[in-house]
């Protein structure tokens, strides 16, 4: 004969109260899920962004870089004008 475990609670009491936790828990598992969802989409697109001013920045580097040497080459010439008589 199998015997059950004593307990306080009245086992109507109990199966209510485990359904209870049950659901509880299910409502807080697809909670965190969503919010899961929700900062991996936050995620992702704070990758594109900043990936998107990275190349931004890069291409802005580079542009600078050129019309320095730019304006190095017209000082040049109009320092050789200058020379001429």
């Amino acid at each position: 004969m199998i015997e059950r475990p004593t307990s306080a609670m009245p086992l109507s009491r109990q199966v209510r109260y485990f359904k209870e936790s049950r659901e509880n828990w299910k409502e807080r598992a697809l909670d965190k899920q969503e919010q899961l969802r929700f900062f991996a989409q936050k995620n992702s697109d704070l990758e594109k962004s900043r990936d998107k001013w990275k190349t931004e920045a890069l291409s802005g580097r580079q542009e600078i870089k050129e019309l320095k040497k730019e304006i190095e080459n017209l000082k040049k010439k109009i320092n050789q004008l200058k020379k001429l008589p």
